[in-house]
């Protein structure tokens, strides 16, 4: 319903000849507005989330967040599993809001040390915008 209401709107404004006139009050227009300030990708913010595969033997867990640390990345959270036939384990980390920059050279070094098994898995977690938040 709200969708068929905002194109009835767009129709009437369009009809009656105030569509440009409400574009130009919202400065919309790509010539009314200052261009967006893009940063560099190493710039990016966000919260990630990584997979490694590391050997079950003590100390491992403290290696990979002395590189994390290094590189300013901030853990959220850490989930470990059982270890598997291969005496490999996999660690689950999600982080707090890092650079990409920093997080890729971190996930370099982390898959350089001797207990990981190559290579680790990233993603980029996309939060729900607070505008959205109350929208069920």
């Amino acid at each position: 319903m709200p969708t068929a209401s905002a194109v009835v709107s767009d129709i009437i404004e369009t009809a009656l000849g105030t569509a440009a006139l409400a574009f130009k009050q919202l400065q919309i227009f790509p010539d009314a507005t200052m261009p967006a300030a893009v940063l560099p990708f190493e710039e990016l913010q966000s919260r990630y989330y990584l997979r490694v595969l590391a050997k079950d033997q003590p100390g491992v867990m403290a290696q990979v967040a002395a590189v994390l640390g290094k590189y300013q990345v901030s853990i959220s959270a850490i989930l470990q599993h059982e270890s598997g036939q291969n005496n490999h384990v996999p660690i689950v980390i999600t982080t707090h809001l890092a650079k990409e920059g920093a997080l890729q050279r971190a996930i370099a070094e982390i898959n350089s040390l001797p207990v990981i098994q190559p290579p680790a898995a990233c993603l980029r977690i996309i939060d729900q915008p607070k505008e959205s938040a109350s929208i069920r």
